[in-house]
């Protein structure tokens, strides 16, 4: 995250993908799903919407593979963002309302917040 935020998305993008296979070779999908939202987040900050919403949905399909109801909301809330910073208000408004409504229910007040 650290090269992220400093601007160094080329490294970031190394950092995320070398994580994504250390979690892929170890079989954690909860990783793997964390490690899909990382690099979503990082192609949305790049401008590269599409990569974004492939990879948030990744992460959102694993996470609700394995039951990871607090990653698979947060996955919803970023891919929903993306959606709305795009004006593709139909596909956002409802990826929001889940979302807030899992955080809601595992009392995640962080998230409710945000919207």
């Amino acid at each position: 995250m650290l090269m992220q935020q400093t601007g160094d998305y080329d490294t970031a993008a190394e950092l995320y993908q070398q994580s994504l296979q250390i979690f892929e070779d170890l079989g954690n999908r909860a990783g793997m799903a964390t490690s899909y939202g990382q690099l979503a987040n990082l192609a949305r900050v790049k401008g590269d919407s599409a990569t974004a919403e492939k990879y948030y949905l990744q992460g959102m399909n694993i996470a609700e593979e394995i039951g990871d109801i607090v990653s698979m909301s947060i996955q919803m809330f970023n891919l929903a963002l993306l959606y709305e910073s795009q004006e593709r208000f139909g596909e956002a408004v409802p990826l929001l309302e889940k979302s807030v409504a899992i955080a809601e229910h595992v009392g995640k007040t962080f998230l409710v917040s945000a919207v």
